[in-house]
């Protein structure tokens, strides 16, 4: 009896343990299931991940294809046409013509979609008027982080001249100061550059360059011009672009190699700007305008003292300043300071 049941304790016994075998079998078998799965999801999961990363650069390269500039122009350009028309009436004084055809170029040239070329603007007048002012409203509406915007490009031609690879991959406003000591070979690239965007395609995005030359080219003709049309007896507001244009056109005439004459006669030049001398009354403006800044208290005996160690001419009538507002803030400070 005791053989038999230990037999049976045996036979219980190797049961017991051909179960436990069998469970850990499956549950290996559930382990190894549940391991396929989760792998199987991993390399959906990445499949997709690697689907989508590839639709982005996709995506991206043909963004940056229609727009070289990349999204760092589309970002920081601001466009504020409405603000700088507002700037150029309230902080702009005696250049009623300049207001008018800066205003009216930026706007119509940014209402195009097919603008074919960037826009060009060449600022033309005597020292002191106001043209590099209207060029640094013009940076800080167009732009959100105004003068120290990446893509404000400065050149001073007599220091440094920039090469066409530096204009061809860069967006934003391109501005040439001192345009009159250029030499006719750097004018001829600059031609090259600028006629080189019309064979882009429309959505390159090029129409949102926008580029300013600056000079005193004509600052005496055009001063000579406004002083006859004051001794006529003439108002001032009372001149016009038109009149301007004549006198620039007789320069041409007059001097074929000028550095302005072929960009006119080529349609670089979108817009030709006249920057008029300034009368005693600007001056004034200007020298309120830099007390306030200044932190000084305006008194018009004080205003009228400073202007009055300012140079005027023609002799005799003393109608314009020779220097514009360009002393008016050291004067301030020599005689406030």
């Amino acid at each position: 009896m005791r053989a038999h049941s230990d037999d049976e304790e045996d036979s219980d016994s190797a049961g017991q343990k051909s179960v436990e075998v069998t469970g850990e079998k499956s549950q290996q078998v559930i382990q190894a299931g549940e391991e396929v799965s989760l792998k199987s999801n991993y390399y959906k999961k990445n499949m997709k991940m690697g689907v989508l990363f590839a639709l982005f650069v996709l995506l991206l390269s043909i963004y940056l294809h229609k727009n070289p500039h990349g999204f760092c122009l589309d970002s920081e350009f601001s466009k504020n046409i409405s603000g700088i028309g507002l700037a150029l009436k309230a902080e702009v004084y005696g250049q009623h013509i300049a207001q008018k055809v800066v205003t009216s170029a930026l706007k119509n040239h940014f209402a195009k979609y097919n603008a074919r070329k960037p826009l060009v603007l060449s600022f033309h007048g005597w020292t002191g008027v106001g043209k590099n002012f209207v060029t640094s409203i013009i940076t800080e509406h167009f732009f959100k982080h105004k003068t120290h915007s990446s893509f404000v490009h400065k050149f001073i031609v007599p220091v440094h001249f920039p090469h066409d690879s530096e204009i061809d991959n860069k967006g934003g406003l391109f501005i040439f100061d001192e345009m009159d000591k250029i030499h006719l070979g750097m004018m001829s690239t600059i031609k090259d550059i600028i006629l080189g965007f019309r064979g882009k395609e429309v959505a390159a995005g090029y129409q949102n360059m926008v580029f300013i030359f600056l000079s005193n080219s004509g600052g005496h003709a055009v001063n000579q011009h406004v002083l006859k049309h004051a001794l006529d007896g003439k108002l001032r507001q009372s001149l016009m672009l038109k009149e301007m244009e004549l006198i620039f056109q007789g320069m041409i005439k007059q001097t074929p190699d000028a550095w302005f004459a072929d960009l006119l006669k080529s349609d670089v030049i979108d817009h030709l700007v006249p920057f008029l001398p300034l009368e005693r009354t600007h001056v004034k403006q200007c020298i309120r305008r830099d007390l306030i800044m200044k932190g000084f208290h305006v008194r018009e005996a004080l205003v009228s003292e400073i202007a009055d160690q300012m140079e005027y001419f023609p002799d005799g009538h003393g109608f314009f300043s020779v220097s514009g507002c360009k002393k008016v803030s050291s004067r301030v400070d020599v005689i406030v300071g």
